[in-house]
């Protein structure tokens, strides 16, 4: 920017569009960065992998040469505390099933207590002693006989002790009759089983026939009633419960890794199923295998990962666009024509790319190609770029009268001598000549040609030459009272 007869460099706005492209340009080095990421990720894969089989094939053999893993082995490793530590955690594992055990099968423990269906059968015994045909029926009644016969007669599949649960007889202030009680989980099963427990007593009567005894149902009585002993003892099973699981939980907790594996064998040993089958994560032996020599592969067996060269070859060209991008940023140097625009406020007579007349370079042609795509239907040729850069200068030296001009800048030198000599004969052709040198900063001649013709053009490399250094030149010839009519910027590779 210009201020008080002096160019400076106040600030710079970059251009996103612009940028992305001129890192796009850049796809030597985000392709070698790419290249790059995904050596090193696939490497770091396949070294975390071969570790991994070394250490699978280490475990193998570590496993293969252990001593079998028994009670016996144990016990005789374990200390006689350890042991008995390990014994308690059993005991108590050995209540909580028994007790889950019935909570889970019990019909009677699963009633609602707050309202049980239940019948009433009461009957009426007549015999020269009552109390002691009374007590028989008792004992008949809560008995497996009893049992036996109910199972057979409704074909349960429950074990004696729940049958036995759901009948109980009743106290009676008569000597002469006793109550029996069912209980089931519906009106509809309690009746059945009602009907079933009379079969039996009617049976069983029978068999006092001939000494005169009669035994008779006087009363059928079907309610839904409260049982205040079945709430209590539900409540008490579940704290009971919690209590035991809570103990439990403390002996497992203090068992080391040996003991936790002694305690899983006892289980299997007294083949029951173990609350905690399958948390050790070890896989049981399959019967047959003990003992039998196993042949381990030691051959590792690891390929590069195309996944993770995919992936850091992914990372790599992000971080190398990336670091483009910040250096596109932080450079100092020029962005295009309209930079040159914006910060000198001079004419821009065109940029001439020098893909095909500049240093040859590998893959040239793909860097050409490239152009053509970024520039899209604004694509011109080398020839058609110079020749609009030609007239550009020419029409404005014609309304300045002008026959002569200078052409330097600070990185003229960079610029192939094929773009400025083409240049020049293309003026030449119009009556303009052109001649061209080094920059007025560095070199004396320089000064001297550019004071001689009173015009200089600026030819400067885009994104090579430093803003600041143009600003020094636009200085140079101001304070030496030579006009800069404009600017043409070349890209070089």
């Amino acid at each position: 920017m210009q201020r008080q007869n002096a160019y400076f460099i106040k600030e710079r706005e970059i251009d996103i569009k612009t940028m992305l492209i001129s890192c796009i340009r850049r796809w030597r080095g985000i392709l070698i960065a790419a290249a790059i990421g995904a050596v090193i990720a696939c490497a770091v894969k396949y070294q975390a992998d071969v570790s991994a089989a070394e250490a699978a094939i280490n475990n193998q053999i570590e496993a293969a040469n252990a001593p079998e893993i028994t009670v016996e082995y144990l016990e005789e490793k374990l200390g006689e505390s350890q042991v008995a530590s390990v014994q308690n955690a059993l005991d108590h594992w050995r209540y909580i099933e028994r007790k889950n055990d019935y909570m889970e099968h019990s019909v009677w423990f699963n009633l609602n207590a707050y309202a049980v269906d239940a019948v009433f059968l009461t009957y009426q015994v007549s015999a020269e002693h009552p109390a002691a045909v009374i007590n028989d029926c008792k004992r008949f009644a809560t008995g497996e006989e009893m049992v036996n016969g109910i199972t057979q007669d409704l074909g349960l599949s429950l074990e004696s002790q729940y049958v036995l649960e759901l009948l109980s007889i009743s106290a009676s202030d008569n000597t002469t009759c006793f109550t029996i009680r069912v209980y089931a989980e519906n009106a509809e099963s309690c009746a059945l089983l009602a009907d079933s427990v009379d079969k039996q007593m009617k049976n069983y009567a029978a068999s006092f026939s001939a000494d005169g005894t009669q035994i008779s149902l006087k009363e059928r009585d079907a309610q839904v009633v409260v049982d205040a002993a079945l709430a209590g003892t539900q409540a008490g099973h579940t704290g009971e419960i919690n209590n035991m699981l809570n103990t439990f939980n403390g002996y497992m907790q203090g068992l080391g890794e040996e003991q936790h594996t002694l305690f899983e064998l006892l289980v299997k040993e007294n083949a029951e199923t173990s609350l905690f089958a399958g948390e050790s994560g070890e896989e049981e032996t399959p019967e047959g295998e003990k003992g039998t020599p196993v042949e381990i592969d030691t051959t590792i067996h690891v390929r590069p990962s195309v996944r993770m060269a995919v992936i850091g070859f992914a990372a790599g060209a992000i971080a190398a666009y990336a670091v483009f991008m910040l250096l596109y940023t932080v450079s100092k140097n020029i962005h295009g024509t309209d930079e040159v625009k914006y910060l000198f406020g001079i004419p821009v007579f065109g940029t001439v790319n020098t893909i095909t007349v500049g240093k040859k370079r590998l893959f040239g042609k793909t860097d050409l190609m490239l152009d053509r795509l970024l520039r899209g239907k604004k694509y011109l040729s080398y020839e058609e770029e110079l020749s609009l850069a030609a007239e550009k200068i020419r029409v404005y030296c014609d309304k300045q009268e002008r026959k002569e001009i200078y052409a330097c800048g600070v990185s003229a030198i960079n610029i192939p001598a094929d773009c400025l000599d083409k240049l020049a004969g293309l003026l030449a052709a119009d009556g303009i000549a052109m001649t061209y040198g080094s920059d007025v900063c560095r070199d004396k001649e320089a000064i001297k040609k550019a004071s001689e013709t009173g015009g200089v053009l600026l030819v400067e490399a885009d994104e090579k030459t430093g803003c600041g250094e143009i600003a020094k030149e636009l200085n140079i010839c101001r304070q030496s009272g030579i006009e800069v009519i404009g600017v043409v910027l070349a890209q070089v590779f």
